[in-house]
């Protein structure tokens, strides 16, 4: 049997629904909302008291919800919304008497039609939110939140140009033309409500006898951060209802024509979407806290330019700083919808969510009256410095400073601080790595996920090592190795108890690659462990533990692996590990006497011979690099022995018999070659290391030499004498 949680499957589905909900209703909204009303309200005369209740009507409406969960309780969730939002488009039908009546009571009209407009959608958006969080998980709720508000704007913004270039017609710039848009309206909003009967859902109102809003605001008071959540939530609500008098303030002081509005309001949408997919990938990421307390800060200043705008400056200026605002309104109306949603209770959901919207009703209603009042009062008081909203704009100052107050003492989980949000904005290496972790959680192919994951590893921001550790903490990541590596290449420190603990992890399949990034954190505990490996049963285990320890400086253990690399049964990879470590820790080259007793026993593959006379000459960093020669002679004969006497005839002996060994190689007389070196290096003097490096050439027999040992002769010795 199911519960009323959705399975992976239907969350899929329903999300599918939801957002074309959310883009049909974008539509329908335009359509049908604030903007076409507020024009048309001043097209028959309103008042500022009268515009104050139509911007803030849309919030004040929630006071219906006071029986919200007793009226509907056992409803389903989709029900509710789909049928609140029928209702909501049918009742604009009623928009149609306006051809009939005009003055006081065509505005009291639009404001009977639209207030009944606003109570039929409040019903629907109370349960909007639970099926936000009935539709996502905790790390997708943030994005789920910012991609409903951007489907809604871009079909929005598609809405306002439909709207733009119906008003600019002929006849159709007055009540015809907003008409004309209602009928739309009323089409698109049915077919969002349509589109929400296909979301599954199980969820229904739950009404406890005896729970109401003041006790659900009673229970949330007690909660810090639901406390602080609806305090943040009102705050803001308070600063959008008294920056919406942007509009009044264009039409009727500016002068802007009606079509001239709605390209502002189609900037504003713009900057509104671009906001949205700005923040898509910080939202669930950096948390809400740190960049509501930078968002807000700034648009105090932002409505402080408001407060002093003239009117007679060009509309251009206006566009510009509108868009400023909106981008910045929209920030932090998106972070504190994702704290909104993510406080409420897991038990009756409904009635908080009905308890902060009927609170936010009369703070929107109180805010609305109070704004159109300071309006009034600017128009009829020349304030100087200030513009005739300038006494309304000045509240919004206030409002967005209490807000950067507040988020500075919000608790948001898993939220960056002021400072590592900072670093991230203002720092394009460590942006371009959030951006590639972002990138990460959306990539299928494993090619693409690895670079992602090399290239984000070379920052050190937090986020960045907090995403390689829960790479690290998954025991079947799939980037586990290049997280690993990278911690070589870029050492973490911060990062080196969860290397320590892969490295001590017996059933770790990463071992061996945690033990060799352990050479890059030299320290006691490192030493400790790497140590303790030496004697492990795994071969693999023991070299890399060796390798890692000369790399970390310790010595103690030289005469044990100095053995092990002697041991001719290891194979080339644990050899060549015995050979770096041998190679690092002994400082005079000792080992070197014997390398041709290592590198090329008698069992040993031609690949076995040049690999380890290669990495050899590498560690003693050699020039030009001895594998480079063997590339070429392995691919064609002479061609790597042609391009080494093109460097070794700058050395006068080399130069002299160039043409003799050159016939030697050709004619596979190693002996001679061999002969030749030690006749050359017998009288000169060379200091360790390299002294060992001449030792082991001169007391090699010229029994059973291979190629690969001549063109190792050819190129010590001409290290040696240069």
């Amino acid at each position: 049997m199911k519960t009323h949680y959705l399975t992976k499957d239907e969350r899929e589905r329903g999300r599918r629904h939801f957002l074309r909900w959310s883009a049909l209703n974008g539509m329908g909204f335009s359509f049908l909302g604030d903007t076409v009303v507020t024009l048309m309200a001043m097209h028959f005369g309103a008042t500022n008291l009268q515009l104050g209740y139509l911007s803030s009507v849309i919030h004040f409406s929630g006071m219906a919800l006071l029986v919200f969960p007793w009226l509907l309780s056992g409803a389903n969730l989709v029900n509710v919304l789909y049928y609140s939002w029928l209702f909501r488009g049918l009742v604009c039908i009623f928009y149609g008497v306006l051809f009939w009546v005009t003055g006081q009571p065509a505005i009291v009209t639009i404001l009977i039609i639209y207030t009944a407009f606003c109570v039929a959608r409040i019903f629907g958006t109370v349960v909007s939110s639970p099926m936000h969080r009935m539709l996502s998980s905790a790390s997708t709720l943030g994005e789920l939140v910012v991609m409903m508000s951007n489907y809604f704007q871009v079909s929005r913004l598609l809405s306002l140009f439909i709207s733009t270039i119906i008003l600019s017609m002929p006849g159709l710039d007055g009540i015809i033309g907003y008409q004309v848009l209602i009928a739309i309206g009323v089409l698109t909003n049915t077919a969002s409500a349509l589109e929400l009967k296909q979301v599954p859902c199980r969820e229904t109102i739950e009404y406890r006898q005896g729970e109401n809003v003041f006790r659900a605001l009673f229970n949330a008071m007690k909660d810090r951060e639901q406390a602080l959540t609806l305090f943040l939530k009102w705050h803001v609500l308070g600063v959008m209802i008294t920056l919406s008098f942007t509009l009044p303030f264009l039409r009727k002081f500016v002068q802007l024509a009606p079509n001239m509005i709605f390209i502002y309001t189609i900037l504003g949408t713009v900057a509104t979407i671009a906001t949205g997919y700005a923040l898509r990938p910080f939202t669930d990421r950096i948390g809400s806290r740190p960049v509501l307390m930078i968002a807000s800060f700034l648009l105090a200043i932002v409505s402080l330019v408001w407060c002093v705008l003239p009117a007679t400056l060009h509309w251009s200026l206006f566009f510009l700083i509108g868009f400023i605002t909106t981008s910045l309104q929209t920030a932090i109306s998106l972070l504190v919808s994702r704290l909104e949603v993510r406080a409420i209770p897991e038990e009756n959901k409904i009635g908080y969510v009905s308890m902060t919207n009927f609170f936010s009703a009369l703070i929107s209603l109180a805010s609305g009256l109070f704004v159109g009042f300071l309006a009034d009062v600017g128009e009829q008081t020349v304030i100087p410095g200030l513009n005739a909203f300038g006494l309304a704009y000045f509240c919004a100052v206030i409002l967005s400073v209490q807000v950067t107050i507040l988020s500075f003492f919000l608790k948001d989980a898993g939220s960056l601080s002021v400072r590592d949000v900072a670093q991230l904005l203002f720092s394009t290496r460590n942006l371009k790595a959030f951006l590639e972790i972002y990138e990460l959680g959306l990539a299928d192919d494993i090619n693409t996920r690895k670079s992602l994951v090399l290239s984000f590893s070379k920052s050190d921001a937090a986020f960045a090592l907090d995403e390689m550790r829960h790479i690290l903490r998954d025991p079947l990541s799939t980037e586990k190795e290049e997280v690993l590596k990278s911690l070589f290449t870029y050492p973490k420190h911060k990062l080196l108890n969860d290397l320590l603990r892969e490295a001590a992890d017996e059933s770790s399949y990463h071992r061996p690659i945690a033990l060799f990034a352990l050479g890059a954190y030299p320290g006691k505990r490192t030493e400790r462990l790497l140590l303790s490996l030496l004697d492990h049963p795994q071969p693999t285990i023991r070299s890399t533990a060796a390798k890692s320890l000369a790399r970390v400086g310790n010595t103690s253990a030289l005469p044990k692996i100095t053995q092990m690399l002697a041991d001719s049964t290891q194979v080339i990879g644990d050899r060549m590990n015995y050979l770096i470590a041998v190679s690092i820790m002994d400082k005079q080259g000792a080992y070197l006497a014997q390398l041709f007793e290592f590198a090329s026993p008698q069992q040993a593959t031609p690949s076995y011979c040049q690999t380890m006379f290669s990495l050899t000459a590498k560690m003693l960093q050699m020039e030009p690099p001895l594998s480079t020669i063997y590339q070429k002679e392995n691919i064609a004969d002479l061609d790597g022995l042609t391009l080494f006497f093109e460097d070794a005839r700058t050395v006068r002996p080399f130069l002299e018999h160039g043409l003799m060994l050159f016939e030697a190689y050709q004619q596979q007389r190693y002996h001679d070659i061999l002969a030749w070196c030690q006749t050359v290096l017998a009288p000169n003097t060379v200091r360790p290391p390299l002294s060992f490096l001449q030792q082991a050439i001169l007391s090699r027999n010229t029994r059973d030499i291979r190629r690969e040992e001549a063109i190792a002769f050819l190129f010590f010795t001409y290290q040696l004498l240069k």
